[in-house]
């Protein structure tokens, strides 16, 4: 792997202007309403030649370079609005957005295209040819066509559009307002003096939490230097790093009070639970217009993995089962934890960060400061590079950035190469670049906090290409951005990783691989533009990685003394991610059961606020009480626009990613041929094939099984073996 630099400037790069993302036609913020209006033009194009086809696989060639050159627009304008840190960029984003949606939607419902796609379908000669890729790209594209009302009157149809111009509007409005950022020049101190009290009773939740400074002084050194300080006073910044750390690291329990309400509730201020009450009502409306009794039907009604509602409900149930009694012995740690720190008050939700972390140091003698020792980001970085080398013959190389390529201080970018001769899986040849992932992993001003992978543009083989040239718009080759909101570090120290953040690195390098290795033939079933319930289960696999000691010991050693990480150490971390297991998977269940409640045929569109208390009352009991006033969090849930009724993928994919991981990776992390077949059976084929069926061949033909996840769920862990052992003193 190529030596990585620390840190690459926005403004340091080299050689003329490149534009955003390295795309020439993106070099000002207007220049992607240019493209979007480019893009509707080329698509008139497009489906003046569909239509006019006769029944062949040139039909849906060109139907599939629509839905490309759609997404290379949409992609990077939802981009850019998403992470660009100047406003003038975002509003164009926004508008770009808006502009390609309209058009998406007007083709969306173009019954000339729909009849174009049932030609070839009603055509023997034609249907008995295709391909498996190619019939299951009309099965998909007719069933989203239908899904958008292609079928119906001409009153009803554009009933549905405007249902669903709606729901895009009501859904940028919801993730705009988790877009906060206090800029420094406005942050002025208050007049009076605004101690812990004053902060956490009085003033706006939108305005600067001032605390005194005494109290932050058990926060991790990094958090600390991002304060700003004023006299005895400091700012705690409005970022979900810094709010985790106070939650986690500070004893003093108004201050964690406060902070805890403010981030449950700061949303609500911006009127996000009126809107989320409109989002609910207009997508069961849209589900109601097409015939299904909810919107979560409907979802699964196309493609999920999950066939109905039903189903899910059971799984869940399942795993609540399996994990209900788990959850009240950990409650009562926690209480008893906090009675023996002196506290005479019941266990609150603000509490439990920092008695789980109390308790798992305590029991395994990690000390997370320590931990982060052997995590250096650039050495990371080479440890995914050695996943990506022993799984899968590739390399990641960091390069230098060009004139105007990156978005903020501090976004690097790097190349997928390919090292195997003759690729694996239908990768290109040796020593070529099969992709560009570039990395923004830091909490900024004015950046949403989110964790997720960005497809630029996806893999694929582009049979078609000879015949549909490309217009430029698209980058050369398939791109991801892996954007992140890791605590900032100051200083010219080495930047380390806590543990978690790891992890997180992982799971999103699975995304980034699922997009960048895909090789379909056609565009729209390509890399992660698969079902919900399936697109997880790689980058949860991936996760797996940062915890087993193998791997770990490949790369990870101690910043000033360079030793291996040690094993105990790494077993430790894997086992005491086991502590607590029955509390984290009961919030997942909640998380999964309010948006299946919010998208079910009576969604509480009026009160959502009591329908999620009544699900955390079923969840916790009087173990762990309701907060009034700050348990807002449905407010600022941004997996409700992305993940709309399909949030349970996340513990539906834990378990597909289990099973793969207990059959195919536990004995030997980085074995080439489970990495050649992971490859070629479940990232290349994108959405190519029904996922049951990749995930089939990935486990030599046996059934699906949940008996992995719920064997890890129930596997005790060293607090509750009733031994007295110790892991001993496992940090440097």
């Amino acid at each position: 792997m190529a030596k990585a630099g620390r840190s690459v400037g926005a403004l340091r790069s080299v050689g003329r202007c490149a534009g955003l993302l390295g795309l020439p036609w993106l070099r000002q913020p207007r220049d992607l309403l240019a493209r979007a209006e480019h893009v509707r033009v080329r698509c008139d194009a497009l489906v003046a030649e569909a239509v006019t086809l006769p029944p062949s696989v040139r039909v849906l060639h060109v139907i599939d370079k629509i839905s490309e050159s759609l997404c290379s627009a949409l992609d990077v304008a939802a981009f850019v609005q998403s992470v660009h840190p100047e406003p003038e960029w975002t509003e164009a984003g926004d508008g770009a957005c808006a502009l390609v949606g309209a058009t998406m939607a007007q083709l969306n419902t173009d019954r000339r295209l729909y009849d174009a796609l049932q030609r070839v379908r009603d055509a023997p000669a034609v249907r008995c040819a295709l391909t498996e890729e190619q019939a299951r790209f009309v099965e998909l594209l007719s069933a989203d066509f239908e899904a958008d009302g292609v079928k119906l009157p001409a009153a009803r149809q554009a009933r549905v559009h405007e249902l669903h111009s709606r729901i895009s509007r009501l859904s940028s409005t919801y993730m705009g307002a988790l877009a906060r950022g206090s800029p420094r020049e406005r942050l002025v101190r208050p007049a009076a003096p605004s101690d812990l009290a004053a902060a956490a009773t009085g003033g706006s939740a939108d305005g600067p939490l001032w605390v005194r400074s005494e109290l932050l002084r058990t926060l991790p050194a990094h958090v600390r230097s991002s304060l700003i300080v004023d006299g005895a006073l400091s700012m705690l910044p409005d970022d979900p790093a810094a709010i985790t750390a106070v939650l986690k690291w500070c004893a003093d329990e108004p201050l964690r009070a406060a902070v805890y309400r403010r981030s449950h509730s700061a949303a609500v201020s911006s009127g996000n639970l009126n809107v989320l009450a409109e989002l609910l009502d207009a997508r069961l409306d849209l589900a109601r217009e097409l015939g299904f009794s909810s919107h979560a039907q409907m979802a699964m009604a196309y493609g999920r993995m999950a066939r109905c509602e039903a189903e899910v409900h059971s799984f869940l149930d399942m795993v609540d089962a399996h994990t209900h009694a788990k959850l009240r012995t950990e409650l009562d740690e926690l209480a008893a934890a906090k009675r023996r720190s002196g506290q005479t008050s019941a266990l609150a939700a603000w509490d439990v960060p920092l008695y789980t972390g109390q308790l798992k140091a305590s029991r395994w003698q990690i000390a997370p400061c320590h931990v982060a020792q052997f995590f250096q980001l650039d050495a990371a970085v080479s440890g995914l590079s050695t996943i990506c080398s022993r799984l899968f013959g590739l390399s990641l190389h960091e390069q230098p950035l060009q004139s105007g390529e990156a978005w903020a201080p501090g976004v690097r970018k790097f190349a997928l190469v390919d090292l195997a001769p003759g690729g694996v899986g239908g990768a290109i040849g040796t020593g070529r670049e099969v992709g560009t992932i570039f990395l923004d992993l830091f909490a900024r001003e004015r950046k949403q906090p989110l964790c997720a992978t960005f497809t630029l543009s996806a893999g694929s083989r582009r049979a078609h290409f000879g015949t549909l040239p490309d217009d430029g718009g698209t980058l050369p080759l398939p791109t991801v951005a892996i954007v992140c909101s890791f605590a900032a570090q100051s200083g010219d120290g080495p930047t380390l990783l806590a543990h978690p953040d790891l992890v997180t690195l992982h799971h999103e390098l699975g995304h980034a691989l699922h997009a960048l290795l895909s090789r379909t033939e056609l565009h729209h079933l390509s890399g992660v533009r698969g079902p919900l319930d399936f697109v997880e289960c790689p980058s949860l696999l991936l996760e797996r990685f940062a915890t087993d000691a193998s791997v770990l010991r490949t790369w990870a050693t101690h910043v000033r003394t360079g030793e291996p990480i040690p094993e105990r150490l790494v077993d430790a971390l894997r086992d005491s991610a086991g502590d607590f297991v029955g509390f984290d998977t009961a919030q997942q269940l909640l998380y999964a059961r309010v948006d299946l409640a919010f998208h079910g045929p009576q969604p509480p569109s009026a009160d959502t606020t009591t329908a999620v208390r009544a699900l955390h009352e079923r969840a916790y009991g009087a173990a762990l009480p309701w907060v009034d006033g700050g348990s807002c969090w449905h407010a600022a849930f941004s997996h409700l626009i992305g993940y709309s009724g399909g949030y349970y993928s996340y513990l539906w994919c834990r378990a597909l990613a289990a099973q793969l991981w207990h059959e195919r990776f536990a004995d030997d992390p980085l074995s080439p041929s489970a990495g050649a077949d992971l490859r070629r059976t479940i990232l290349a084929p994108g959405n190519a094939r029904p996922p049951a069926r990749m995930l089939s061949d990935m486990l030599g033909g046996k059934a699906l099984s949940n008996e992995a996840l719920l064997g890890e769920l129930v596997k005790p862990t060293l607090a509750h073996r009733g031994t007295g052992a110790t892991a001993g003193r496992l940090h440097a």
